[in-house]
């Protein structure tokens, strides 16, 4: 039987990746797990697409907010 590692909380995280080491790296917080994001080059041409037609849509109505890549936390989300 396999014995599983303790949870990581969202602070501990926080900590982590605030690390001088960890600055210009890309991490997620997984199930309590440190997952380190490798996006390929499929990823950037889609996101580049997504971001091109939803910002284009946005101008249009004249109202909203878009980012990309940022970091966000569910409240009550350990």
């Amino acid at each position: 039987m396999a014995v599983r590692e303790r949870l990581i909380t969202y602070e501990e995280f926080d900590t982590f990746t605030e690390q001088v080491e960890n600055l210009d790296r890309n991490f997620e917080l997984i199930h309590g797990e440190i997952v380190e994001k490798m996006p390929t080059e499929l990823h950037g041409v889609l996101v580049t697409i997504l971001i091109a037609r939803l910002y284009a849509f946005i101008e249009k109505q004249g109202s909203g907010r878009l980012v990309t890549e940022v970091r966000s936390r569910i409240p009550d989300d350990d």
